[in-house]
């Protein structure tokens, strides 16, 4: 009988990939994540598979999110990147919520106030929806250079 092999992951044997994977089964601020945003709330919620219930008080321009504690990855152009989330949410009033997720050097204001504008100076992909809005958006960034599209009823 020969040999048995462990399974060595492409990821692994390649060296060359890095990643993050989170069922959320636990959390703690600081930890992995740390919770932004302003008077909202992040808690795991009960469900299969892990949750993460993102809480705001339903008041207007208060934001609740969850980012990397530390700097896990750098955006640059003609590299690849993959991205995952799972997504479910409810507005407290119709199509009233703006919905921002992806990676991105800083989430600072990533939706402003009142115009709902995404930063002039940003290196990252997102998927959003702003409020008032019912299509989704999809938005490429490298600093000042950028793009977006919105998606198609």
């Amino acid at each position: 009988m020969g040999m048995e092999k462990v399974d060595v992951y492409d990821a692994i044997q390649k060296w060359r990939t890095d990643g993050i994977f989170d069922h959320f089964n636990a959390y703690t601020s600081g930890g992995l994540w740390t919770t932004t945003g302003s008077g909202g709330t992040a808690a795991v919620g009960d469900g299969d598979g892990g949750i993460l219930t993102l809480t705001t008080g339903a008041v207007l321009n208060q934001e609740a999110g969850v980012k990397t504690t530390n700097k896990v990855a750098t955006f640059v152009a003609n590299k690849s990147m993959f991205y995952q989330c799972g997504l479910k949410y409810t507005e407290a009033a119709t199509n009233a919520a703006g919905i921002v997720l992806g990676m991105a050097s800083s989430w600072t204001n990533i939706l402003a106030d009142t115009t709902f504008a995404l930063p002039s100076t940003l290196s990252g992909a997102l998927v959003y929806k702003k409020p008032n809005d019912t299509l989704w958006s999809a938005f490429g960034s490298v600093g000042t250079t950028q793009s977006s599209q919105q998606s198609i009823a």
